[in-house]
């Protein structure tokens, strides 16, 4: 005679998809909050004056411009700017976050006015002197580490400053 081995779980096979949906779900929420785990570029929450003392700093400067509820903002956020190559790449850099998210607000209109913002994301890179050197939208680790080579000598970046890989 052949026995049957039964395996009796607290819940039913329906249930079992509902548990495996509201896992899922919980996992993109927590991954768009941005409770992901790992490096990260380390930004400074953007405000007029501090771009200012930053541009006058003598060090290179990068600015995201981004939105809450912007999807490619998000995917820079999470992919972009985690990728361990990015991180040590921005390090020379000071390094600002403006959030766009209330396009209304008269503080986010003074800066899209101020720096032409025009859609998100948007990335804008400042020399050590200031000079706007070049801007670009959504991109990937590769793309902005081209970016970035390409305008090592405008960027000014300090000597003995590895090369970007």
């Amino acid at each position: 005679m052949s026995q049957r081995l039964l395996l009796r779980l607290p819940f039913n096979m329906s249930q079992l998809a509902t548990m495996k949906n509201k896992f899922l779900f919980l996992f993109l929420i927590l991954i768009m909050t941005g409770c992901a785990m790992g490096p990260k570029v380390e930004w400074e929450p953007y405000t007029t004056a501090r771009f200012n003392e930053a541009v006058q700093s003598g060090k290179p400067v990068i600015t995201d411009f981004y939105a809450a509820w912007c999807g490619p903002c998000m995917i820079m956020k999470e992919t972009t700017f985690r990728d361990p190559r990015i991180i040590q790449a921005l390090d020379p850099f000071i390094r600002l976050k403006a959030d766009m998210s209330y396009s209304e607000s008269k503080a986010v209109q003074e800066i899209a006015g101020r720096h032409h913002i025009s859609g998100l994301p948007t990335v804008v890179l400042f020399d050590s002197s200031g000079k706007e050197v070049t801007r670009f939208g959504f991109t990937r680790p590769n793309d902005l580490l081209a970016t970035l080579q390409k305008f090592r000598n405008e960027l000014k970046l300090p000597n003995g400053t590895k090369k970007v890989q």
